[in-house]
């Protein structure tokens, strides 16, 4: 996870099976993580002081590397890896 204060160059995209980006707002300036199968993360992501408009970038990889070894073998641990980055959203 990696927080900018402006728009960050892409990650070689080579090394990323997917990447996605999205706009949010935080009325806060936090932001939690949650996963499909960890649920809620403990920590919490503190953006800025006050709450603003955001982008968010993720990036993943090993996804099908996760699902092979789900169907072959079981539960698949540390295998998936994802980069978050945030940054303010321009107005």
């Amino acid at each position: 996870m990696k927080v900018w204060g402006a728009e960050p160059p892409l990650d070689d995209c080579s090394a990323w099976d997917e990447q996605g980006e999205v706009d949010f707002e935080t009325t806060t300036g936090e932001v939690a993580l949650w996963t499909l199968t960890l649920g809620r993360a403990k920590d919490v992501i503190t953006l800025a002081e006050a709450g603003g408009r955001w982008r968010v970038r993720v990036s993943c990889s090993g996804r099908a590397e996760v699902e092979r070894i789900t169907r072959t073998e079981g539960v698949a641990h540390g295998v998936e890896r994802y980069l978050v980055e945030f940054w303010p959203q321009e107005t």
